[in-house]
């Protein structure tokens, strides 16, 4: 269970990243990159920062090994700004969620689409009436006899 100090840091340090790789990096593998999330360990001394990145697979791996290799420039600038005793290591991953819940929101459409065809197939097959029960109100003058038991 993280503490309140570590929850505070995580947000920070997420906060800070975010500042530091969009105004400080020139790095041109790093494309466009979104800290999702940082991870702080109970003992401060590492940082799993989740990464969302735009674009194909390998786009994604060159990002990531871009970040990870600049961890040590982005932990000394996260130093200058976090004013705490030692500044955790960082270890950047891919964040994949966003294209998960992307594929989520696809399937869910496709099965939307096909409710809707079965509706469809369905109001349309059921608009022909095949009632053919007799409707009492129809009776040509016959007198219907209720019996009632006793």
């Amino acid at each position: 269970m993280a503490g309140r100090r570590t929850e505070r840091l995580s947000e920070q340090i997420r906060e800070e990243l975010t500042l530091i790789i969009d105004g400080e990096l020139e790095d041109p593998r790093i494309g466009l990159a979104t800290i999702t999330e940082a991870r702080v360990t109970p003992d401060l001394s590492h940082v799993k920062v989740f990464v969302s990145v735009m674009g194909t697979d390998e786009e994604v791996k060159d990002t990531v090994d871009a970040l990870n290799h600049a961890a040590g420039f982005i932990r000394q600038q996260l130093g200058f700004v976090l004013r705490i005793k030692h500044t955790p290591e960082l270890h950047f991953v891919h964040d994949n969620s966003l294209r998960a819940a992307e594929r989520i929101e696809q399937i869910l459409q496709e099965e939307e689409e096909k409710v809707k065809a079965r509706e469809a197939e369905m109001n349309s097959t059921s608009a022909e009436p095949t009632n053919s029960a007799p409707n009492p109100s129809e009776n040509s003058g016959e007198k219907i006899k209720l019996e009632t038991l006793d």
